[in-house]
């Protein structure tokens, strides 16, 4: 899921008793539906407003009892924390690809300046600097790492448009210092977590 171009630092939120009003982001309600986990026994639905998105979280049947009405409360909770970590990201990754030579023509899409991140999506950066705050999975020889997987957050999943089912991502590097990455599930990592450990065992061999 994409953020609009203008995505707002912080998420305020109002809860009324069938759904809560997200007035301070634009999101595309098209994308955050799907990343809106169902629980048994509520439907959600974002639709958007000139004030902001309005996510409704509604009761499947029509008998509503406390247990119902708290689990609703429960639920707003939920999405307005996910929503705050999404805005978080959103601000942190901004911030690590201006930092990093990344600036938006005039259409507002991000552009890569010449050098290690050319040619890359433009939130690479944020994840480059978990590499560094020692957050990956280093894989490589012993003279060379040649990349690092990252745990992906539902929040970074949905704030980058990743595919649904990427739990990592590996941030690969070249001995001539350019930098890349690509998206992993489940099965993706154990076979690239296969891969090594067979190199690993061919050499010992050796």
């Amino acid at each position: 899921m994409m953020l609009n171009r203008r995505a707002r630092e912080s998420v305020r939120s109002t809860q009324h008793q069938h759904h809560t009003e997200i007035t301070a982001m634009k999101l595309d309600p098209a994308l955050l539906n799907p990343m809106l986990t169902m629980t048994d026994g509520a439907d959600y639905k974002a639709e958007e407003f000139p004030s902001g998105i309005r996510v409704a979280i509604r009761l499947k049947g029509e008998n509503y009892t406390l247990e119902h009405l708290e689990l609703i409360v429960g639920e707003m909770k939920r999405v307005r924390e996910f929503l705050t970590s999404l805005a978080t990201v959103t601000k942190e990754a901004e911030a690590a690809a201006t930092d990093n030579g990344f600036s938006r023509d005039e259409d507002g899409d991000w552009r890569a300046s010449p050098g290690r991140f050319e040619g890359e999506p433009w939130y690479l950066p944020y994840f480059y600097q978990s590499t560094l705050d020692g957050m990956g999975e280093a894989f490589g020889t012993e003279d060379f790492t040649e990349c690092e997987v990252i745990d992906v957050e539902p929040a970074e999943r949905a704030a980058f448009g990743l595919a649904p089912d990427t739990t990592r991502v590996a941030v690969t590097f070249s001995e001539q210092g350019f930098l890349g990455m690509r998206e992993l599930n489940e099965q993706d990592y154990k076979t690239l977590a296969g891969s090594y450990a067979s190199t690993d065992d061919d050499e010992q061999e050796g």
